[in-house]
């Protein structure tokens, strides 16, 4: 499955299952909301100045799901959005923020999500 069929048919992949699961990628969740304290605790953490890792932490303690892989979609000065497929096939969008004055730590600000099923992954190879 290419990436780039993904990015594509996003919209199309979850306008079929919001039928289904009565959501799509547009519904969007809060990622982590830290506090002045909190940042500065977490900025102690040498971790969280790669966003991959921070990536795959959030997904693994928060989301209960193994990374497949992502892509990064759009780079600008402090925010990373990124398309990320796991293994159990959901398609999350994910929107990672950098803190410059907490030491350069990455956040995760929002995410979204849409269940890829076999019809829909058929409709993206077309």
């Amino acid at each position: 499955m290419a990436l780039i069929a993904i990015v594509h048919g996003c919209r199309e992949a979850c306008t079929l299952n919001k039928q289904k699961e009565q959501r799509g990628i547009d519904d969007f969740d809060s990622g982590e909301e830290p506090d002045e304290t909190q940042l500065k605790k977490l900025q102690r953490h040498f971790s969280r100045k790669d966003y991959r890792r921070v990536l795959l932490q959030f997904f693994v303690r928060e989301l209960g799901h193994e990374i497949a892989f992502f892509q990064t979609i759009v780079q600008q000065e402090q925010y990373r959005h990124l398309l990320v497929v796991t293994t159990d096939e959901w398609l999350y969008s994910v929107s990672l923020k950098q803190w410059p004055e907490y030491k350069g730590i990455w956040t995760v600000d929002i995410y979204g999500a849409c269940l890829l099923v076999d019809e829909v992954l058929k409709h993206l190879g077309n």
